[in-house]
C-alpha cells in the first residue's frame, strides 16, 4: 500500500498528536544528501591524484560543517523534546486529578464509610482485633489495619473513628505472631473510647 492511500485512509483524529503538529512545523531540520567515498580511495595500494585530494578535502570539509549542523539540529529537537515531554506530564497529571475528583467514593460521606466500617470490622469476629483468629493470615484479626491499608482517604476515616480499634481479644499462648506492634497501633487509635478487652492465657476461658 502507499503512503498516499495509506494517508487517505486515516483520519488526522486517529493519528498520534505528535505526528499532527510535526507535518505543521516547518523549521523541523531535514537530512541532508552527503556523498560517500569510493572503495578504492580506501585501498592501501590506491594513491589519490591531485584533483581527487582536493575533491577529498572539500568533502572533509564539508563534512565537518555538516557535522556541526547536525549538533545543532540535534540539540534543537532535544529542547523540543523536552517540551512535549513537560507538556505531556502536565496533561497526565491534570487527568489524574480529574479522574480523582470525580472518582465515586469521594462523594460518599463519611459517616456512610464509618458504618461500612464498623459492621466490616465485626463480621469477621467479635472483636476488632483477634489475634486467635484462625487464619493463615494474622491480618484476618486485624480487619481496620486492612482497611486503611487501602488507599489514604480511607485511612483517615479509620483512624479517626476510635470505635473500629477498641475491641481486643488477646490470647497470651498464641506464640506464632508477635503481636506487640500491632496492639500498640490498636491501643493508640483506640483514643479514649471505652475499651472492649478479653486477655486469653494458657489453660484458661479468658479474662474480660
Amino acid at each position: 500500500m502507499s503512503g498516499e492511500c495509506f494517508d487517505a485512509i486515516l483520519p488526522d483524529l486517529q493519528r498520534p498528536i505528535l505526528y499532527q503538529r510535526c507535518q505543521s512545523v516547518t523549521d523541523v531540520p531535514s537530512v541532508r544528501l552527503f556523498p560517500t567515498v569510493e572503495p578504492r580511495f580506501l585501498r592501501n595500494d590506491y594513491v589519490p591524484s591531485v584533483v581527487e585530494m582536493s575533491e577529498l578535502k572539500d568533502v572533509l570539509e564539508k563534512g565537518n560543517r555538516e557535522l556541526n549542523g547536525y549538533g545543532e539540529d540535534i540539540a534543537a529537537l532535544r529542547q523540543t523534546l523536552e517540551r512535549f515531554t513537560n507538556a505531556k506530564s502536565t496533561v497526565k497529571k491534570t487527568t489524574r486529578q480529574c479522574r480523582a475528583a470525580i472518582f465515586a467514593q469521594r462523594r460518599v460521606p463519611v459517616e456512610i464509610w464509618e458504618m461500612i466500617f464498623s459492621m466490616s470490622c465485626l463480621s469477621l469476629c467479635e472483636y476488632s482485633f483477634d489475634v486467635d483468629y484462625r487464619s493463615g493470615s494474622p491480618l484476618l484479626g486485624h480487619p481496620a489495619t486492612l482497611i486503611s491499608q487501602v488507599c489514604s482517604r480511607w485511612r483517615t476515616i479509620v483512624k479517626a473513628s476510635s470505635k473500629l480499634w477498641s475491641s481486643i481479644n488477646v490470647n497470651l499462648s498464641e506464640t506464632r505472631y508477635n503481636a506487640v506492634l500491632p496492639l500498640e497501633v490498636y491501643f493508640s487509635n483506640s483514643g479514649d473510647y471505652p475499651l472492649k478487652l478479653r486477655i486469653q492465657v494458657q489453660g484458661s476461658v479468658g479474662l474480660d
